[in-house]
């Protein structure tokens, strides 16, 4: 089937397309000190959306008169999320065990002085910090990536299919 060659083509193409615009920009977000910035998750987000709205429109070209349904839309989207999820935990595999190792103490930190700015007793913020602890390692860092990467990506293209959907041309 034509389509589902395109479908493929484009979400491997769009997907190493996403997947090497978050890690560059990762890697600005550590090295410029910026992790933890909420204003930083929706550059991300915006990114992605971005990418997967494109990738829908090229497929809505590319299978031309036979158009694109909204769930092959989302199913483009799907697999771009699966598709870079997958990529992405091995690269962040990578940055917390070799690049940046002090990455997820980083973080532990930011969490605690976030609890300690809300006020949060003591006891709430030890407790709060030994669970943090015991999921921050790189490999439940990676599967969880991997959960949210797929989620969002296929969020972003129920939202965004209803803008790239195309009927099929039935005057051929």
């Amino acid at each position: 089937n034509k389509t589902m060659e395109n479908k493929k083509s484009i979400a491997l193409q769009y997907s190493l397309i996403l997947s090497v615009v978050l890690i560059i920009f990762g890697l600005i977000v550590y090295y410029a000190g910026l992790l933890g910035n909420t204003w930083v998750s929706w550059v991300s987000y915006l990114f992605f959306i971005a990418i997967i709205y494109l990738a829908q429109k090229k497929l809505a070209v590319v299978n031309g008169g036979n158009g694109m349904t909204y769930g092959q839309a989302v199913g483009l989207a799907a697999l771009i999320g699966i598709i870079t999820a997958v990529i992405l935990a091995a690269y962040n595999y990578l940055f917390y065990t070799l690049i940046a190792p002090d990455a997820i103490q980083q973080l532990i930190d930011l969490g605690e002085q976030q609890m300690i700015d809300k006020g949060m007793p003591d006891e709430q913020i030890e407790m709060a910090l030994e669970m943090q602890k015991r999921f921050m390692t790189p490999v439940i860092l990676s599967l969880m990536g991997i959960i949210g990467q797929f989620i969002g990506a296929f969020v972003v293209g129920l939202i965004t299919a209803i803008f790239t959907k195309k009927e099929p041309n039935l005057i051929n």
